[in-house]
């Protein structure tokens, strides 16, 4: 997977980059969006094209079921829901993934669920400050960083 990660301030530019890289040959399945929590993201949560992943959900979960200790690869099924992995907000997935530190920090989630480690950083601090992650698996070679830019994202690196 090429990973292509573009960070938005607001979420009706998040909109038009799904839409412009949907009309560029992008799969549903190819983008997801990453959010603090979903209150903060009304459009993007009501949508059901819209894959979306909430990283305070996704914290709670991960303390709830796991404490402090996290089993690289394991999590029982209806850990997490993935909508990378199901089509839209509406079906169940998983995401199994672990982090080395066992931590649970935004950058350390971020690593977790399949964020490049070269852009953790920048991406944490931009979910901490309110702002949304457009993920896309470039495979299809179809320019999606020209895309996310023109949609109005910066790149995290």
């Amino acid at each position: 997977m090429t990973a292509i990660v573009g960070i938005f301030r607001q979420e009706d530019q998040v909109m038009e980059g799904i839409r412009q890289l949907r009309e560029a040959g992008a799969e549903s399945a190819d983008i997801r969006v990453v959010v603090g929590n979903r209150e903060s993201a009304p459009l993007l949560g009501s949508s059901s094209d819209v894959n979306l992943e909430e990283l305070r959900e996704i914290q709670a979960t991960r303390r709830r079921e796991h404490g402090d200790e996290w089993v690289a690869g394991v999590a029982p099924l209806s850990a997490y829901p993935a909508a990378n992995m199901a089509a839209g907000n509406t079906g169940p997935g998983v995401i199994v993934a672990a982090d080395d530190d066992g931590s649970n920090d935004t950058g350390a989630v971020l690593a977790a669920i399949g964020i490049p480690d070269r852009f953790c950083e920048r991406c944490a601090d931009a979910i901490d400050n309110g702002h949304y992650l457009l993920v896309v698996d470039d495979g299809r070679e179809i320019g999606a960083q020209r895309i996310l830019n023109r949609a109005g994202a910066s790149e995290p690196d």
